[in-house]
């Protein structure tokens, strides 16, 4: 059967474009062969699996990777989510201007600081923070981490700011979340009069 297809197609192909004879008896171009009369036979195709293996590209690594050979390796298999939501958010930033400055928090694992600086100038203002002696005091030789501390930090800059004539901030949680300590003394700043 399949020798009567290839004979049938090798005679649609010559009635389609008959040959011509060229100087030396040949024809030009020569009728194509069944595949039963071929010497050599046709190689055959490589099965998608015989892929040359590449680096992989789900994990960091440098080494060939079992299902590169496989042609399976590729992120949608291992992530719903597509490669651009890996990088990071770009968040927009906040700047402090004359007439409303920024109020910088930095939260460490034993002390919080508290800053407001005005971005244009690139001067800060006041600043606030547990390890400062007078807040030192009133904690009483107890660790600065703790809720208690941001209250007096807070309570400080907003005492600081109303000294120096300001009025209105711009909060800068500094990638905190609004929780806690960050909250205690966000909260602690607007009991003593700053607005933001």
């Amino acid at each position: 059967m399949v020798f009567k297809v290839e004979l049938l197609a090798a005679a649609v192909s010559l009635a389609r474009d008959p040959p011509t004879i060229r100087n030396d008896g040949a024809l030009d171009p020569p009728p194509p062969t069944p595949a039963l009369f071929r010497l050599r036979a046709a190689p055959r195709a490589r099965p998608p699996f015989a892929l040359s293996p590449r680096r992989c590209r789900h994990r960091s690594t440098s080494k060939v990777c079992h299902l590169s050979i496989f042609n399976a390796c590729s992120p949608a298999l291992f992530s719903s989510r597509s490669s651009s939501s890996f990088l990071p958010k770009q968040k927009k930033q906040l700047e402090g201007k004359p007439e409303r400055p920024r109020l910088a928090v930095f939260r460490s694992n034993n002390h919080i600081y508290a800053q407001v600086i005005d971005d244009t100038a690139g001067s800060t203002l006041a600043a606030a923070s547990t390890p400062t002696p007078e807040i030192r005091e009133k904690l009483g030789g107890s660790a600065g981490g703790n809720k208690d501390a941001a209250e007096l930090v807070g309570a400080k800059i907003a005492e600081l700011c109303k000294a120096a004539n300001i009025e209105a901030v711009a909060f800068d949680r500094g990638g905190n979340v609004y929780h806690g300590r960050v909250k205690a003394l966000a909260e602690a700043a607007r009991a003593g009069g700053l607005n933001f």
